[in-house]
């Protein structure tokens, strides 16, 4: 009758639903999967300094990073350069790539699919990354006094989008 027949498909949504349901508990589940200790990041830094001459001064450096949560590394070089003009001031040079990772809840970010269940995407996101150049002018004029003047350029990459229009950005 129409009745029973109400009642089948009030059943079936309900069926529906709680399979939803348990399709999200899944995802949730997937998302916990990870540990804290799986979550972290490692970063370590070297340098070197060498004065051929008096005036002037090399710092070389590597910059590395590891993010154990997707097994994303980078590893960026550092170069300075100082020359000493006179005894109060002193020019600059610097160049360096530099990394960061995204802000951590971008990597656990779900969406839900059109059958309701979700996708995490961003697990294997990279690093942004950047070319930094620096050029800069030193001077002291008086004991415990220091002025610097730096030009600051910054060209970056690897810098993940979305394929959609919007006027949000993390940069």
């Amino acid at each position: 009758s129409e009745a029973t027949k109400e009642a089948a498909d009030d059943k079936k949504v309900e069926d529906e639903g709680k399979e939803k349901e348990k399709e999200k508990d899944k995802g949730d589940e997937k998302a916990k999967e990870k540990k804290w200790y799986e979550k972290y990041t490692v970063r370590g830094y070297a340098q070197f300094r060498y004065k051929p001459v008096e005036k002037l001064t090399f710092n070389l450096g590597v910059h590395g990073q590891w993010l154990k949560l997707n097994d994303r590394y980078s590893i960026g070089p550092r170069l300075g350069v100082k020359y000493t003009l006179h005894q109060n001031g002193s020019i600059n040079l610097g160049y360096g790539i530099h990394s960061q990772m995204q802000p951590t809840d971008v990597y656990f970010y779900r969406e839900r699919a059109q059958d309701g269940s979700y996708q995490q995407n961003n697990l294997n996101l990279g690093f942004t990354q950047s070319h930094h150049f620096v050029l800069g002018y030193d001077l002291v004029p008086f004991e415990d006094w220091r002025l610097k003047t730096v030009v600051y350029y910054q060209s970056l990459f690897d810098v993940p989008v979305h394929t959609f229009q919007s006027s949000y950005s993390m940069l």
